[in-house]
């Protein structure tokens, strides 16, 4: 019986630290992605002397593709504020 009683409380607690890391690595993964994005629209800026309004214009001389946010799924719509 401790041993089923310990099993659970060792799932459980497994069980939370997979969702906190899976939560920490999603918002790494997303501000790594904005931060491409930032640079892509940096370099666009620098080469053309034009500053792109969206992450579409990116495609393809800057980048091959519009990243993902990992929390939607969806390719970002927005380029990230200046600073960040």
């Amino acid at each position: 019986m401790v041993g089923l009683v310990v099993d659970v409380l060792l799932r459980r607690t497994n069980a939370k630290r997979n969702a906190d890391f899976q939560e920490r690595h999603q918002k790494v993964v997303a501000r790594s992605r904005r931060a491409l994005l930032a640079l892509a629209a940096r370099t666009m800026e620098q080469e053309t002397g034009q500053a792109p309004i969206s992450p579409n214009q990116l495609v393809p001389t800057v980048l091959r593709a519009v990243p993902t946010d990992p929390a939607t799924g969806a390719a970002f719509d927005r380029l990230p504020p200046n600073g960040e």
